[in-house]
């Protein structure tokens, strides 16, 4: 992605800080993966080091150019290597700080995903974050910030980054990358908010994925107790196929909750399946969809929480009880065939 979209507000709160030369010393960048935190720290690191940025809007002069480039002297960018941020590349970065602005005004180290900084990783760079030198600064990128230490949340300025607009989404998806209206918005809302997650979904895998999720949801009986088992043994020998799984899953539920509410005129997310969905809201009642809304949030929460689980009995369970919910409660004892419909 090398546009950065919406997020208006926070960018206009980063132009006057560096406009009025009072930033803070250190930043917590937080929010979805793939909404534009890394990239607006990189614009950030522009403002402040620009030699006249009321001039150059877009960023393009030359300083600029080498910092987005990340060829510029004063600035660093720090990514996690093999899923992990170790203590001595920390220790690398505070020796980058040792030293005052060699050009620009500022000497900046941005951590993308600071929340794979191992313990001793963070904890080295306390004190950096507590007493940094004069114009030196450090912004941690993330989209789990509460993996950091809380005495290394507490020594940032934190700036949120929402999802971006459903609307300002799709839109971008047919101007920039010349999508039609009708799928610039499914993808749009399978993306919930993020453009890389969004363009992600836009692959044959997924589709077909999508359609899976789709029809079991629909008529979780028709596949029976085996055809549950193995979609979800399909889906959770993946972490990240697992949660495409659960984002499609939401996205239907909500759609047919939408359908199911009388005089509700908001877009489907999927309207490419808008029969299906007004068939499928009326077969169900909204009690046994929001029953079904539940389990799957719980799931995806279980399998987010980021502790040691059995991923494939997760969605097992998760599966089993929403055909529980759409089918009957006989569902536990039943052979496949009593599944049925």
């Amino acid at each position: 992605m090398n546009v950065l979209v919406g997020h208006e507000s926070v960018l206009g709160l980063l132009e006057r800080s560096a406009r009025v030369k009072r930033p803070a010393h250190a930043y917590v960048f937080t929010g979805l993966d793939g909404i534009g935190k890394k990239m607006a720290a990189v614009r950030f690191a522009c403002l402040l080091n620009c030699p006249d940025p009321t001039a150059d809007p877009h960023g393009s002069c030359p300083v600029c150019s080498r910092i987005r480039g990340q060829t510029h002297p004063d600035f660093l960018v720090e990514k996690p290597e093999r899923g992990m941020i170790r203590i001595d590349r920390i220790r690398y970065l505070k020796n980058f700080l040792r030293y005052p602005p060699a050009e620009g005004t500022w000497r900046i180290v941005v951590i993308d995903d600071a929340h794979l900084m191992n313990r001793a990783a963070q904890n080295a760079i306390l004190k950096t974050l507590e007493e940094p030198p004069a114009g030196r600064m450090v912004i941690l990128v993330t989209s789990k910030p509460h993996l950091l230490l809380s005495t290394v949340r507490s020594r940032c300025r934190h700036i949120g980054f929402g999802p971006i607009v459903l609307e300002t989404l799709a839109e971008f998806l047919q101007q920039e990358k010349g999508m039609s209206p009708e799928k610039s918005w499914i993808l749009a809302g399978m993306g919930c908010g993020s453009i890389s997650q969004a363009l992600e979904m836009d692959t044959p895998s997924l589709s077909r994925l999508r359609e899976q999720m789709i029809s079991t949801l629909s008529d979780p009986g028709s596949s029976g107790i085996r055809g549950l088992i193995e979609l979800s043994a399909h889906i959770s020998s993946d972490r990240k196929r697992v949660s495409d799984a659960i984002h499609i899953a939401l996205t239907w539920i909500q759609d047919l909750l939408r359908a199911s509410v009388p005089n509700d005129h908001s877009t489907v997310i999927n309207s490419d399946f808008a029969e299906r969905i007004r068939d499928i809201s009326s077969r169900y009642s909204v009690d046994q969809m929001f029953r079904v809304y539940d389990e799957i949030l719980n799931g995806s929460e279980l399998i987010e929480s980021d502790i040691n689980v059995n991923r494939n009995l997760i969605t097992d369970i998760m599966f089993l009880r929403i055909a529980r919910i759409l089918v009957g409660p006989d569902l536990g004892t039943a052979p496949a065939e009593a599944l049925r419909s």
